[in-house]
Formats: C-alpha cells, structure tokens, sequence
C-alpha cells in the first residue's frame, strides 16, 4: 500500500464522485453501517486498500469516555482504601 495509490484511490472514491452502478447502489443499501459497506467494498475487490484502512480506523472509539471510566473507577477503589 503505498500513498500515491491511497490518495489517487481516495480521490475517485470520494462519495458522489463513484460512476459504477454497483458501487452507487452498495452505497445506498450500507450507509448506515459503515463497516459492513467497507466489507462490501472488499469483497467485490474493489477499493481494497482503502477498506483495509476504513476497517482500521472505524472500531476506534470517538471519545475517551471508556478510559476515563478506568481512571474514575480507579480513584473510586483508591478512595475506598484510604
């Protein structure tokens, strides 16, 4: 996977921009599952390298909320111990 071929990928890909039938129609049926689009787009071998990467990104979490339940647990259990 090399960056040329990222950005030349991410740039006909773009949403709005795909001229393939399949792709608009696979878009329509998945956009509001992003990873199952994606899986989609892997299967039919088309975009691969940026699925990999969508695939990637997509289960990090938005927020920190799950790590600062850890550091608030943690105080709580170190308050009690005191």
């Amino acid at each position: 996977m090399n960056e040329k071929q990222l950005n030349r990928d991410f740039a006909e890909w773009k949403p709005g921009k795909t001229k393939h039938p399949i792709e608009k129609e696979i878009f329509s049926m998945y956009k509001s599952s992003p990873v199952d689009y994606w899986l989609k787009m892997k299967d039919i071998n088309r975009w691969n390298n940026l699925a990999q990467i969508a695939l990637r990104i997509i289960p990090i979490p938005p927020t920190e909320a799950a790590c600062e339940r850890v550091f608030s647990a943690r105080r709580d259990i170190m308050k009690n111990h005191e």
